[in-house]
């Protein structure tokens, strides 16, 4: 495997357990019960929190192709767009 290969492979390993980790923590903390940080998080789900969480499914998907391919994903778009 090239050095090219494993780095993207590392790289979306990373980039994926980051994402699925804070997603996590997240919702660990939703559903936490009572307290201050659960009520802030679901009151500012729609226009905080949701947004956040939507970038970090991105972010998922962004390392898994990576992990999958062994490709970045800025050079697969570059052979899609040529």
């Amino acid at each position: 495997m090239s050095q090219e290969k494993k780095t993207a492979h590392k790289q979306g390993l990373i980039r994926l357990a980051v994402c699925v980790g804070i997603k996590l923590v997240i919702l660990l903390l939703m559903k936490m019960g009572t307290g201050p940080l659960p009520t802030i998080i679901k009151s500012t789900w729609p226009f905080f929190f949701g947004p956040i969480f939507f970038v970090l499914t991105l972010g998922m998907v962004w390392g898994l192709v990576e992990l999958v391919s062994g490709r970045r994903v800025s050079e697969l778009a570059a052979r899609l767009g040529s």
